[in-house]
């Protein structure tokens, strides 16, 4: 794996933690489409600071981009690991912001680092990886993750629950006896700490590789870019 390969499948674990978010949301009681758009706070600031972080890339390296990126996302990932039953979307919404900013100041830069890093002639090959690089951290995030709260949620769960509430959060709310939904809320959020806590480990992980292992160059300005190409054309027709 180089040493874009890391970053950028972090970046991709920062979706799964809206995912995760997701669920989280569901603690709260609402319906589904309600769940579902309560997310607008990670897609919009992911959004916008893709934007940003393809416009920062001019002047910031890559380096400095998917470090400060995957920081940021960790920060998301804390906030989210903090949360309790009693806190209210909020809390959940700063979170799920925060992780949205991350991956789009990081997500560019880690583009780019790996398309600079293929020859112009294979660029082809340099988007499939790319591709390949961003399935696998998703993939890779689900699994590990999404396991972590599948296993951790009825570990919590005392012995005098019942096995129909023990499969998820959904089915125990669904039970509507107020003794189980407040167990099932505490072990769920217990289990979502957890999770979020090793998201935030890795992606601080994540940050360490970029610092270490990306380049220092800042990126090329366009009249530069255009003064080398003047130069190449010169260097040719001389020949």
């Amino acid at each position: 794996m180089s040493s874009m390969d890391f970053p950028s499948c972090a970046s991709d674990n920062a979706l799964d933690g809206a995912d995760r978010g997701f669920q989280a949301v569901l603690l709260l009681g609402y319906p589904v489409f309600e769940a579902g758009m309560a997310l607008l706070p990670f897609v919009a600031s992911a959004a916008l600071c893709n934007w940003l972080g393809a416009t920062l890339g001019k002047k910031f390296s890559n380096r400095a981009m998917v470090t400060t990126g995957m920081l940021v996302t960790a920060t998301g990932f804390a906030l989210l690991g903090a949360i309790q039953p009693s806190d209210g979307y909020l809390p959940l919404a700063a979170g799920m912001t925060i992780m949205g900013v991350g991956a789009g100041l990081a997500t560019p830069a880690a583009v780019t680092a790996l398309m600079g890093a293929v020859p112009p002639d294979h660029a082809g090959a340099g988007s499939a990886m790319n591709g390949t690089i961003s399935q696998t951290g998703s993939a890779l995030g689900v699994a590990a993750l999404g396991s972590m709260l599948a296993a951790g949620y009825p570990d919590r769960l005392g012995p005098d629950i019942p096995d129909a509430a023990r499969t998820s959060l959904t089915d125990a709310l669904a039970i509507g006896d107020p003794h189980i939904v407040t167990a099932a809320k505490t072990a769920f959020v217990g289990a979502m700490s957890t999770v979020m806590l090793t998201g935030t480990a890795l992606t601080i992980a994540a940050s360490f590789v970029a610092l270490t292992l990306l380049r220092r160059g800042k990126p090329k300005s366009t009249q530069d870019t255009e003064h080398t190409d003047e130069l190449d054309l010169t260097e040719s027709a001389t020949t």
